[in-house]
């Protein structure tokens, strides 16, 4: 949505007297209350979700300032302990806007984070960075760990309601407005879907899909089609977290892959790559103001699945945990593409992490001839997939 837009939808509400793009916050507006204060607005919020008319994104635009506008002077008129903070689970993207922004305790997978919230009676109010500056990561920790604690407090009863008939794919309902802070607490999710696998002998996987919506599913649910309907259509919204599956392994969350064969692979693979693309591009925007060159993400269809790809540079290139990587040299008539994952046990030495990125970045040297002898055993054939 255009600025210019968004600023017209604020200006319609009755408590907002001004509305100019943020000079401090490019991207963001700048709002003027009747009170006389100045508080910091999305424009995406304003923005149509698939299906909704521009109507209807304008009342949900209200709405959102509504709560927004309590949230506000709620907190000019109370402190706030931060023991009694929440978990806030969101994408990688939201935490890495604004160096000013809403403070990242730790990533749950390469492309979810969570930070800290305090739970207002509207709205829930992240924790920004200025307030955990003096912290030490045993302290981070700490608050991390006493903020599920305080989530569990908080609900009378984690519930689940059924989304289909029969019952393969549900929802948390627990925490109004905010179910994927639960995405936090692993023990609590490892739990749930540890009892629907053994009611039902199948792989079970967490869908932290948007603020809102917390899926668990059955992998082997027949209604894969509707559903990725529904993840399609949260993709790109405000609202959205990450709506791939998800499943527990060591105590930590991992993407759910399909197998090959299976009816949902062409669509969720696709559904993850785009994903993933999106939130590097964004990251790519900062990364070149500085430091080795940043490969994009690409994508490409291999027999019928979706797969990431990036390429190097003659030089140290910084590239995304992708499917696949391509060792660029000016002169080779078919390019050396690997699979990332094979590349990495191969010439491990040409690998190292990028410190400071989210999602992770790798960076890459240049592969010597030797080097690309050895890649080459395992040379990726573009037609097929092995």
């Amino acid at each position: 949505m255009k600025l210019d837009d968004a600023v017209a939808a604020a200006l319609a509400h009755p408590l907002v007297v001004g509305a100019v793009p943020s000079a401090e916050h490019p991207g963001m507006i700048t709002l003027t209350l009747l009170t006389g204060e100045d508080i910091i607005c999305n424009p995406e919020l304003a923005e149509p979700d698939p299906g909704e008319s521009a109507a209807e994104a304008l009342v949900r635009f209200h709405a959102s300032l509504d709560k927004l506008l309590v949230t506000v002077q709620t907190h000019l008129d109370e402190e706030y302990d931060l023991d009694d903070a929440i978990p806030l689970v969101r994408s990688a993207d939201y935490f890495t806007r604004d160096d000013a922004g809403p403070a990242m305790t730790f990533p749950l997978t390469d492309y979810v984070g969570v930070g800290l919230a305090i739970d207002l009676p509207t709205a829930v109010m992240p924790v920004g960075e200025e307030k955990l500056l003096g912290d030490s990561t045993e302290e981070a920790i700490n608050r991390a760990a006493r903020a599920v604690l305080n989530l569990r407090d908080m609900t009378k009863q984690f519930a689940l309601a059924p989304v289909v008939t029969d019952n393969s794919i549900l929802v948390v309902n627990a925490t109004e407005g905010n179910d994927s802070a639960w995405f936090a607490d692993l023990q609590t999710m490892e739990a749930a879907l540890a009892q629907m696998e053994q009611l039902t002998d199948s792989e079970w996987a967490v869908v932290p899909a948007s603020r809102e919506d917390l899926f668990l599913m059955d992998t082997g649910t027949l209604h894969w089609p509707e559903f990725l309907d529904v993840l399609e259509s949260v993709h790109g919204s405000h609202k959205e977290v990450c709506p791939l599956p998800h499943v527990q392994a060591d105590h930590a969350w991992r993407e759910w892959i399909p197998p090959a064969g299976h009816p949902a692979e062409r669509r969720l693979t696709r559904l993850r790559a785009d994903i993933h693309a999106q939130q590097h591009a964004a990251q790519r925007e900062r990364l070149q103001m500085e430091g080795p060159f940043p490969s994009s993400m690409l994508q490409i269809e291999r027999s019928g699945r979706w797969e990431t790809l990036a390429v190097t540079s003659d030089g140290v290139t910084s590239i995304p945990r992708t499917d696949l990587v391509v060792f660029f040299r000016e002169g080779d008539t078919e390019p050396l593409g690997v699979s990332l994952g094979d590349a990495l046990v191969l010439c491990p030495h040409l690998f190292s992490l990028h410190e400071g990125t989210f999602p992770p970045r790798l960076l890459v040297q240049p592969p010597s001839d030797d080097d690309r002898e050895a890649l080459n055993e395992n040379r990726v054939q573009w037609g097929t997939r092995a």
